[in-house]
């Protein structure tokens, strides 16, 4: 992967930023529906994409990391796979990386879009 395509992925998943911005109406229509229902699946829904930003935020910073080539390759591996005792990390490749970090970008913009639907459903449905 050239410096140029590892930039252009760190740019990609910098739009964590508006992803989590566009929790927020969401969660506000949580804080103010009735139904003591919706409005906890809502928060859920908000909990789990809020889950989606942290991860988008933290590959970009690992790739990040990997531009700056404190860390490289093998010894990359090592280290995630220590730290987050998962010993799969060790062998991922970069390619692998950055189809699973864009992975999580897309289902992050799903769960998104069934967020801002299911909150317009609730102000439209419930009283």
């Amino acid at each position: 992967m050239t410096d140029a395509s590892l930039s252009l992925l760190i740019a990609t998943l910098k739009s964590w930023r508006p992803l989590w911005l566009a929790t927020l109406p969401p969660l506000g229509v949580a804080l103010l529906i009735s139904c003591p229902s919706v409005a906890s699946g809502l928060f859920v829904l908000v909990g789990v994409g809020w889950y989606g930003c942290w991860r988008l935020w933290l590959d970009q910073q690992y790739f990040s990391v990997m531009r700056e080539g404190t860390l490289e390759g093998e010894a990359f591996g090592a280290e995630l796979a220590e730290m987050w005792q998962r010993p799969r990390l060790r062998s991922l490749s970069l390619a692998e990386r950055r189809q699973g970090a864009l992975c999580w970008l897309k289902r992050t913009l799903v769960l998104v879009g069934v967020l801002w639907v299911v909150a317009a459903a609730a102000l439209w449905w419930v009283p």
